[in-house]
């Protein structure tokens, strides 16, 4: 088999079908696949950019990455990248919702998740945090979930109004 020795794995995804892809903290992504127990490389894409954080969309086949400047997405087909928004505050966190529009944390200054579409930001931010944001996920159902260092859950509507608070 083959070893990650150099940096970090900073993201480990089950494609399916025996494949597998991990991202490295130095922007480098490898699929690979089990050929007769062992596992060999398919292809292999350097980004060249230090990770801060990853997620998948496999349904879409694309992979949000964000870094220092911002956040590119990644189209597993065509190796390609599709999507480069570039922001003023380092991506900490970022997930997908249904509508394939990414959100984004930024804890810069900003503490907020905004929604960034194929063209950009779209408008919409959830609520600011006031300890920064350490983690966000988006629900199947849409809702727009923050976390943040002190403790404070909000949880928001896919229009990203506030919906509840639940403090920890």
């Amino acid at each position: 088999g083959e070893v990650h020795s150099t940096s970090r794995v900073m993201a480990w995804y089950d494609l399916g079908e025996g494949n597998v892809l991990t991202l490295d903290e130095n922007g480098v992504v490898v699929e690979y696949t089990w050929v007769e127990g062992v596992l060999q490389t398919v292809k292999q894409i350097d980004l060249n950019l230090t990770v801060n954080a990853a997620r998948l969309d496999l349904a879409a086949g694309f992979l949000a990455v964000g870094h220092d400047e911002g956040a590119v997405v990644l189209d597993l087909d065509t190796d390609s990248i599709v999507r480069d928004h570039m922001t003023a505050d380092p991506v900490e966190d970022l997930d997908w919702d249904d509508g394939g529009d990414l959100w984004l944390v930024h804890n810069g200054g900003l503490r907020f998740a905004a929604e960034y579409g194929q063209q950009g930001a779209t408008g919409l931010q959830t609520t600011m945090m006031n300890a920064g944001i350490s983690k966000l996920v988006v629900l199947d159902d849409g809702r727009i979930l923050t976390g943040s260092f002190d403790g404070v859950l909000l949880i928001h509507a896919d229009d990203a109004s506030l919906a509840s608070q639940l403090q920890g």
